[in-house]
C-alpha cells in the first residue's frame, strides 16, 4: 500500500493461511503487531485464554500450574501446519510473481465480456458511482487554442450550451459576466467563467436542482484530455462529458471515457468517434448522410445521373469527393470528370472548366487551326447533367470564383449541387450567380426553419447575444452544443437514468427528440440521426426547397 508493504506500518495487520490465499499452510493465520500487551492478550486468547503457552507450562516440574484470567478460543495451529507455512514463506517472492502472471492471463481472457466485471473496473465502477452527482455535466473544449478559428468554435460551442442551460426552467443563471475572469476548470451553474488562471471566480448561485457544467481545457493535447476526462469522472463525478471538438482529443477523450464507462458525447466532425465503444456518442455533421440524400434528390428530383466534381483541396473537400463519387457510382451513374482546387489563394479555374467541357485534351492542335481558319469557335462539350461543388465549412468565398464561370462556358443547363458549405449568409452577393440554373444545396442546420424548437433559440440568442458587438446568429456549432446538452437535461430528469449505465442505456435507445437540427437519435454506433434539409436560392434567400 503506496510503496509499503502490508504488516510493515499500523497498529495491526493480520494475515490468513488458507488454501487460496498468497502462502498456506493449509488453514490458520498470524497476527502482526508492534504492541506486546495486544499480543500477549491474542497468544492467551487463541488457546482457551491459559495464559501460558505449552513451551512455558513445561519448562518447570508443575506444567499443571496455569491461569485462565480471560475467555478465549481454540485458533491455535499445530507445528506441522506452522512448519509448511515457514517453507512458503522463504518461496513468497517466486510464488508472487507466478500469480501475478496468471491474474494478468486470467484478465485478459475475461476483458471485454459484458457479463463479467474486473476486480479493477469493479472498484473503479464504485468510487466513481459514489461521487457522481446526476446534475453536474462535464465538457472538454480548446479553450487555449491559439488558431483563431479553433477558439472560434469553441465559443461557439459555449454559446449553445450557455443558452441551453438558459433554456432550462430549473437554472439560476447570472447575467454579470467578467471579460476577464477565466479557468481552466470552469463551473457554469448558469454563469460563464472561462479564464486560464483564476483570479475572480463569482459563486453561481444554485438552488435545487440547477444544472452544473464543469468545463476543462483540452489543450487540443490527447494526453491531457484523457487527464481532464478522469479528473472529471473521479473527482468532478460528473453523469455525461460533451466534447471535445478536434479528431485526435476526441479518440482519446473516448478511449478514457470507455475505460471509465461514463458517456461521451463528441461534437468532433470525425465520423466513426462511437465505434471507439458503447459510451461513446457524437452530434455533428454526418459527410455521408449530406452526401448521399444530395444525390438521392438529384437522381429521383432531377434526372441527373451524369456528374462533374469540383471540391476544395482540403480534408472536408476531399472527403466529400470521395463519398459523392462512390454513392454515385453504387446508384449505377457516372462520375464524367473529377478536378480540385486551391482552398485559399487560386485565381483561375480556366484549366479545370476545359477539362470539363472538354475544351481540353480533346482537340488537336490541327483541328484548332482549321477551326480558326473557319473562323468558328470552340464549343463547350457538356456531357454531364450536374455539377456537384464541395466547398466545405466556411468555403462559401470560392463560389465567387466558381460561378462565374458557368455562363462563359454554356453550363445553364446544368444542376449545380452544393454541400452544406453553401449555406452561408454570403451566397446570395456571390458573383456570377444569375448564370447558375436553381442551385441544390443540404444542411442539417436551417436558422429559417419555423420548428419550435428553432425559435426558441434564436430568441434566446437574440435576446442574450445580441448587444455583444458584430452581433451574428447562432452557427452549428451553437446548434449541435445546444441539442446535445438539451438532450442530456431531458433524459438526466428521470432518475431511472441517473446512472452512468442508465444514461447510456438511456441515449442509445432514445426516441425521436425535436431539437434546434431536426428530430434526432442516436443509431446502434452512437452517430446521431437527423433529417437532412433540402436548401435553395430563391429571391435572394436561402429556402428549403419542397420536394
Amino acid at each position: 500500500y503506496n510503496g509499503k508493504l502490508i504488516g510493515s506500518f499500523g497498529d495491526t495487520a493480520c494475515f490468513s493461511f488458507d488454501g487460496i490465499k498468497n502462502i498456506t499452510s493449509g488453514e490458520g493465520g498470524c497476527v502482526v503487531s508492534d504492541d506486546d500487551r495486544f499480543l500477549k492478550r491474542i497468544r492467551d486468547s487463541r488457546l482457551l485464554g491459559v495464559e501460558k503457552d505449552t513451551d512455558q507450562r513445561y519448562a518447570g516440574n508443575r506444567s499443571w500450574d496455569f491461569d485462565v484470567s480471560n475467555q478465549g478460543w481454540r485458533y491455535h495451529m499445530s507445528n506441522i501446519m506452522a512448519a509448511i507455512g515457514l517453507e512458503q514463506l522463504k518461496r513468497f517472492p517466486e510464488l508472487s510473481r507466478k500469480r501475478r502472471i496468471l491474474a494478468k492471463y486470467y484478465d485478459s481472457l475475461f476483458n471485454g465480456h459484458s457479463q463479467i466485471e474486473l476486480l479493477e473496473q469493479m472498484q473503479s465502477s464504485l468510487t466513481t458511482a459514489l461521487n457522481l452527482n446526476p446534475r453536474r455535466i462535464g465538457v472538454i473544449l480548446p479553450l487555449s487554442s491559439s488558431s483563431a478559428k479553433v477558439a472560434g468554435l469553441a465559443q461557439e460551442t459555449l454559446n449553445g450550451l450557455w443558452l441551453a442551460l438558459r433554456a432550462n426552467e430549473n437554472t439560476v443563471v447570472n447575467d454579470n459576466i467578467s471579460d476577464n475572469t477565466t479557468s481552466q476548470t470552469i463551473i457554469i451553474g448558469g454563469n460563464l467563467l472561462l479564464t486560464d488562471n483564476v483570479t475572480t471566480v463569482p459563486k453561481p448561485k444554485k438552488i435545487a436542482d440547477s444544472w452544473e457544467l464543469v468545463v476543462r481545457d483540452s489543450h487540443l493535447d490527447p494526453e491531457k484530455t484523457k487527464s481532464a476526462i478522469r479528473e472529471l469522472v473521479e473527482t468532478e463525478g460528473v453523469i455525461a462529458v460533451i466534447g471535445p471538438l478536434a479528431r485526435k482529443t476526441s479518440e482519446a477523450a473516448a478511449e478514457e471515457a470507455e475505460r471509465l464507462r461514463v458517456p461521451l458525447i463528441s461534437l468532433s466532425l470525425t465520423a466513426g468517434i462511437p465505434e471507439l465503444g458503447d459510451y461513446i456518442f457524437r452530434n455533428n455533421q454526418s459527410w455521408e448522410q449530406e452526401v448521399q440524400e444530395l444525390l438521392d434528390y438529384a437522381v429521383s428530383e432531377l434526372q441527373a445521373c451524369r456528374f462533374l466534381i469540383l471540391y476544395a483541396k482540403t480534408r472536408e473537400g476531399r472527403q466529400k469527393m470521395r463519398l459523392f463519387w462512390e454513392a454515385a457510382v453504387l446508384k449505377g451513374c457516372e462520375v464524367v470528370a473529377v478536378e480540385g482546387f486551391i482552398n485559399v489563394g487560386q485565381k483561375s479555374l480556366v484549366n479545370e472548366f476545359d477539362t470539363f467541357t472538354g475544351k481540353r485534351k480533346r482537340i488537336s492542335a490541327t483541328e484548332k487551326s482549321i477551326l480558326k481558319q473557319i473562323k468558328e469557335k470552340e464549343v463547350p462539350i457538356h456531357n454531364f447533367d450536374a455539377v456537384f461543388v464541395a466547398v466545405g465549412s466556411g468555403g462559401v468565398k470560392n463560389l465567387r470564383l466558381i460561378f462565374p464561370y458557368s455562363a462563359v462556358y454554356k453550363m445553364g443547363k446544368a444542376a449545380f449541387l452544393g454541400d452544406s458549405g453553401w449555406n452561408d449568409a454570403a451566397l446570395p452577393f456571390a458573383p456570377g450567380l444569375r448564370g447558375v440554373k436553381k442551385p441544390v444545396f443540404v444542411d442539417s442546420f436551417f436558422p429559417q426553419a419555423k420548428t419550435p424548437a428553432m425559435q426558441q433559440l434564436l430568441r434566446l440568442h437574440e435576446r442574450i447575444l445580441y448587444r455583444h458587438q458584430n452581433y451574428l446568429g447562432p452557427t452549428h456549432y451553437t446548434a449541435y452544443a445546444y441539442d446535445t446538452l438539451m438532450i442530456l437535461m431531458k433524459l438526466l430528469k428521470d432518475e431511472r437514468n441517473q446512472s452512468h449505465k442508465d444514461l447510456r442505456n438511456a441515449l442509445a435507445n432514445m426516441q425521436i427528440f425535436p431539437g434546434v437540427t431536426g428530430n434526432l437519435r442516436f443509431d446502434e454506433k452512437g452517430e446521431i440521426q437527423r433529417e437532412m434539409q433540402i436548401l435553395t436560392l430563391r429571391r435572394g434567400k436561402i429556402q428549403l426547397l419542397k420536394k
